[in-house]
This record gives structure tokens, sequence and C-alpha cells, in this order.
């Protein structure tokens, strides 16, 4: 990991402990001439004089980044989570000092880190091993150790309780604000999601004041926004303030933003969360007096906080060796590959039976959103022409439209709203002279991560996840029902075949796949989930005509991942030859890994899978995909991290079964924001289409083999 980042990350959370200190000695030392209406500066003016510094901060950084703004949904989620984070969180944060002290207030905010992951959990069903609630209960412990210190808070006029309710209550509007921002920063950079988070700051301040005016006896709103604003029209408030406000904006923000862009999340929050390793010695300084349980919890807090934010795979660790090594130096050869030069978000290729390569990627203008498709002509993009155009669609990082192009027409696929609620969208088909559903149920649940496989002769065989068993027969939500994997054929005209349930209980949002084999049978694989939430990758094969004839549900491999919650990391399945091979992500056992595993295929019989071997370089996050390349072997791509920024890979399974060295592709951010790489074979090796976050637009990669 990069030196100078690491650095940059312990003096954003010195000078956030050194500004916290010196905010308090503020309050505490104001004279009459600092008095606005009668009243001296309290944390919320203090806190807009640092977010006034920080909106200039971000703004310059902005500008010299060449601008832009986030779309419309994730601007809205970013004020929001601006107003939640600087306009409440920090201000009952720094309101506490006068009655808890800044080492204790310092320790209680350690708990945001343990509340965000238990929210993003119950709100986002994220994963949370049981290493991570020891963890969570191990920051609790230190917390604990340092409130009930009695030899520490004990200056006069201190009501530790009290302030220990604020400080808790500042925690949770953290988290609340780091879990409602999450999604909305995927495809947004550092800087422009920042300044966008203060800008939503400065205005709920604003409001709020305005707002505590109207409400209040005694005051008004011209008062209240006296006071929130005395450091920017009053001397001597600023006098008093712009040495921790500076300190609290110039200095911090830079190196903070500076580390979070250079280190992996878990490792940047585990630094940024040393502040109250500082504030000790800082706080002895300022005259403060602490006891051995202080001490001793501050440290343990600490320890907590890195068994909660640092995942499997990120701490270092030596080279993962796989089970077969090819000994080249490299066999893979990348460039980038010029891309058609449009905006736009999740892009995907597709090839059609003539050997031609399509680009198909969602844009957004004012309140349309347009599935664009711009198809490869003698190595030069053509014009794009939109496939689709609509007001009411779905448009997600991880659930993307799809496309097949038959020698009479094609047919595409996108995500429309089905009701109002977030999840309440369907598969649309649309061909050239009509539409439709591609399923049969329109109820206002989820039906998504659709995978269309072009079977020839103008038929096409889809799969998706359908949440129709999540309602009862009322309509109402029921408790016992699950996502389900449906599958049907249909025609380039869009005459539908009749639907087959191939899975009645599966995991929410991952990713599915399918291949069409040498026997014509299509292998669909997806990931499943059992009554005891063990998420593993299984599989089922048939006629792709023949309703009936498909297989009951087999798991792949006996992974053992156990996840009260959606990975979003679906399998990738692909024919080659007599084989068919599936890669998969998983992190059973807590350890993260890219797999694969192959099995011949013989006609009418049976799939056997191999025992899978292991791709990845030990920091894997999965978003795997497949393809065949020219000489027979299976290429996956991998999204790898976390050291320094996320990169896609690549590496090859040889025929034989060994593997070819890794090849890293493309350096990305690694979150949410990179989408996922999708391949598509071609007649010198593979192209892949990911999304380039900076300049909101597909980039692509040629890979082929090396001389």
């Amino acid at each position: 990991m990069p030196a100078l980042a690491i650095g940059a990350a312990l003096v954003a959370a010195f000078t956030w402990g050194l500004s916290s200190l010196l905010m308090d000695r503020a309050f505490r030392t104001a004279g009459p001439e600092t008095r606005v209406y009668g009243e001296g500066p309290g944390p919320a003016s203090a806190n807009f004089l640092r977010n006034v510094f920080n909106l200039v901060v971000f703004g310059l950084l902005w500008f010299l980044g060449g601008g832009g703004l986030p779309a419309d949904e994730a601007l809205r989620a970013l004020l929001i989570s601006g107003v939640l984070g600087f306009a409440l969180g920090d201000v009952l944060f720094f309101a506490s000092f006068k009655w808890c002290g800044v080492q204790t207030a310092a320790m209680v905010g350690l708990l945001s880190v343990p509340i965000s992951v238990l929210l993003s959990w119950f709100w986002l069903g994220e994963f949370l091993q049981p290493r991570t609630l020891w963890s969570m209960a191990v920051v609790l412990l230190g917390v604990v150790l340092v409130v009930t210190d009695s030899s520490s808070n004990t200056e006069p006029g201190r009501r530790l309780w009290l302030g220990v309710g604020i400080c808790v209550t500042s925690a949770t509007i953290w988290a609340g604000a780091v879990v409602l921002g999450h999604d909305a920063l995927a495809g947004v950079d550092v800087i422009t999601g920042g300044g966008v988070r203060v800008v939503g700051g400065l205005l709920g301040a604003l409001v709020l004041a305005a707002l505590v005016g109207l409400a209040r006896p005694r005051t008004s709103a011209r008062r209240e926004l006296a006071h929130l604003t005395a450091g920017l029209h009053s001397l001597p408030v600023l006098r008093l303030l712009v040495i921790p406000s500076l300190c609290a904006s110039l200095l911090n923000q830079i190196p903070y933003n500076f580390a979070l862009r250079d280190l992996p999340g878990g490792v940047a929050a585990l630094l940024f969360a040393t502040t109250p390793l500082f504030t000790l010695p800082l706080g002895y300084f300022f005259g403060e007096r602490f006891g051995m349980r202080t001490i001793l919890g501050t440290i343990l807090g600490l320890a907590g906080v890195a068994g909660v934010v640092l995942e499997p795979g990120q701490e270092p660790s030596d080279p993962v060796q796989p089970l077969v090594q090819v000994k080249v130096a490299a066999d893979l050869r990348a460039q980038p590959f010029a891309g058609p030069g449009h905006v736009g978000r999740w892009p995907r290729l597709v090839g059609d039976e003539s050997g031609g390569v399509h680009l198909i990627w969602t844009s957004k203008s004012k309140d349309q959103d347009s599935l664009l498709r711009s198809m490869l002509v003698d190595g030069e993009w053509s014009d794009p022409d939109a496939l689709a155009t609509g007001e009411d669609w779905f448009v997600n990082w991880a659930d993307f439209p799809a496309l097949v192009v038959g020698a009479d027409g094609r047919v595409a696929a996108w995500l429309q709203m089905l009701g109002t609620g977030t999840y309440s969208y369907g598969v649309r088909l649309g061909w050239e002279g009509g539409s439709a559903w591609l399923h049969s149920d329109t109820s206002p649940v989820e039906h998504g991560f659709v995978t269309l496989t072009p079977l020839g002769e103008e038929r096409i065989f889809g799969v998706w996840l359908d949440a129709r068993y999540t309602l009862d027969d009322e309509g109402d939500l029921d408790p016992t029902g699950g996502m389900s994997l449906f599958a049907r054929s249909l025609s380039l005209d869009g005459k539908l075949g009749p639907e087959l349930c191939l899975d009645e209980r599966v995991c929410e949002c991952c990713q599915t796949d399918a291949a069409r084999l040498h026997d014509g049978r299509v292998l669909v694989v997806w990931r499943d989930r059992s009554e005891g939430e063990i998420r593993d990758i299984s599989w089922s094969i048939g006629d792709p005509l023949d309703a009936d004839s498909f297989s009951e549900p087999e798991i792949l491999h006996e992974d053992g991942w156990h996840i009260p919650g959606c990975p979003v990391n679906g399998p990738s399945a692909t024919a080659l030859g007599e084989h068919a091979s599936v890669a998969w992500f998983s992190a059973g056992g807590g350890e993260s890994r890219v797999l694969v595993s192959s099995s011949s295929v013989e006609s009418g019989a049976p799939l056997k899978f191999a025992e899978p071997v292991r791709l990845d370089g030990g920091h894997p996050l999965g978003r795997v995909d497949t393809c065949p390349m020219p000489d027979g072997s299976l290429l996956v791509t991998w999204l790898e991290g976390p050291e320094g920024r996320g990169r896609w890979c690549a590496r090859r399974v040889l025929i034989d079964g060994s593997l070819g060295a890794t090849l890293e592709l493309a350096e990305v951010p690694g979150n949410r924001g990179d989408g996922f790489l999708r391949l598509v074979a071609t007649e010198r090796g593979a192209l892949g289409a990911y999304q380039d976050a900076e300049a909101n637009a597909p980039a692509l990669v040629e890979i082929t083999l090396a001389d």
C-alpha cells in the first residue's frame, strides 16, 4: 500500500482530533465580544464555518478536476446524506464536548462504524460475518471502559450521560448518512460526491436554523441564522473559530480525500478511526487527565474497529498460489480499445451470428433514459442508435440491459417500473415493431437480472429473477416467500413460449447466466439460497424448447458461503466445444476467491463438474465474466483489490486445465461505480467493456494471445 496515502490518512485522523480539541477550547474561552444577539458561538456556528471552508476546498478541487455533476437521483441522495452527516451529525458531535469531553466523544463516535455495518445489513442486505459481530462487541467494550472511567470526565459542569447520549445520536446519524450515500457514490468521484454532501450540509443547516427560529418562542429565523453564520459576519467570532475551522477543513479534507482515493476502503476507515489515539496525548497537552481504563478502552475500541472494517484479504498477505501454474511470463496481451465516444452507463458487449460485435449502454437525457447500441464495423464504431427510450426505467449498476442479434432481427431487454416502490420493476422486451413483458407476472415486485441466450433459427432463451412468490394471494408481502428463477423461450418477433420456474428460492440480486452447449441443451447457472442462508452456485440443464426437460437444481460446489444478504456477485458460464465451464466468486469460510470448474458434455448425459481451481491473486471482489479464446482456452475476468485502486484482471484456463498468468487490464476505483466488465469473443481474442467512472462513459480493452 502507498506509504504517502497511509500518512495522509493518519494526518486526517490527527487533524480531526486536534480540531475537535480546538473547537472545545474555543467554546469555553469565548468572550463577550463574540456574542451575537446575546449568545456566544456554539457548535452549529463553528460547524457552519468549517463547512464553508470545506466548500472552498472541494470547489477548488472540483474545478481543477474538470467539474461535472452526478445524475439527479445520486445528487438528491448525496444532498440528503450531507444534511444528515454535516448539518446534524457533526453539530451533535461538537455539542457533546461540553458534557462528556473530547476523548469520550471521540470514542463514542467510533460506534458509527459498527452501526453503519448493522444498518447496511438491515437496509441493504449486505453480508455480516460472525467475526464482524465479535469485533462490534469489542468496540462496545472499549467505549464502555472509557465512559465508566471514574478518574476521567471529572471536570466541573459536565453531565457525562447526557454527552454520551448526544454522541450516540450523532454516531447513528453519521452511520445513516454513510449508508444513504453508499449507493449514491457509485460512479461519482470522491471530490464531486464530497462537495455535493458539503452543499447539502450547508443548505440543511440554513433551513434547520430558520425552522428553529420559527418554532421557538423569544427568537426568530433572522436571529437563528445570524447565530449560525456568525463566523462570516462577526470578526471576533471569525478570529475565535478560524483556526479550528481551517484545521477541520483545509488541513483535514485534503489528506482525507487523498487517502480515501488511494487506500482500500477498510484500511482507510481503520486509519481514520485512530483519532482517539491522537486525542489522548493532545488532550493531556490541553489539560485533560485520563485513567488507565480510558487508555485501555481506547486501544481496545480501535482493535474492534479493525475487525469490523478490515475484510478478509485486506491485510497484506503472501500471493495466493494457484493449484496449477503455467510457467510463462505472460500469455495474454491487453491494450485499450477506442470506444464510440459517447457518455453513458453500464456497458455490455454482444456478439451476433456473423461474428459482429455490438456495444449497448444506457444514457440519460433530461427525464428520459435510452438504451443505445453501436456496432463495430471495420474497426470503427457506428453512430449509436436508440433501441428503446422511456421515462420510467430502472437503471442500476448491477442489473443491466441485454441484447440478442439474429440474422433477421434483434431483441433487447431493459428494466421498466411496475409500481412506485424502488424495486417494483420488470423486464421489458423490445424488437423491431413491438414490445412486451418477458414475464406473465406484472405485480409491483422485482423482476430482473435477465440473461438472453441465442439458440439459432430466430429463437432465444431467457432467464430472469422473479419475486412474484414474495406476495400472497391478496397481493400483500408474504414473509415466507422468496426470489425465484424463471425461464422461457421466445422468438425474434416477440412470440413467448411457456414459463418455467427453475428454482423457487434463489439469491435476490445476483446475475444469472446461461450457455448453449454443442448438443443443443442450455446450461443455466445462478446463485442459490438455502433455508440456512447458504448461497452457493447452482445449475440446471435442459432443452430450451422443452420446459419439462430441465434437471433439478444441483449445487455446483459446496463452498458453504453463509450470507444473510445478497453479495451481488453472479456466476458466468461458457461453452467450449465438448466442455462447459463456470466461473464464480465465493467467500465461503471467510476467504474471498474466484473459482472455475469445468465438465465434459456428452449428448444427453448429465454434467459432472470437476473440483474448482482458484484464479485470483488473494484480494478479489468478484464480478466475473468468461468467454472462449481462439485457441480453445477459457478467458476469465474479475475485479481484484484492494491495494490502492481496484484492478480488472484476466486469466486463461487452458484446455488441459492448467492456468496462464494473471494479466491486469485496467485500474479502477474498486467500488460499485466500476459496474461489471463484460466480455465478447472476437476473431483476435476478446473485447471487454467496463464503466469509466471519471468519464461517465464505456471503456473498452482488447485482450489477445501473446506472440
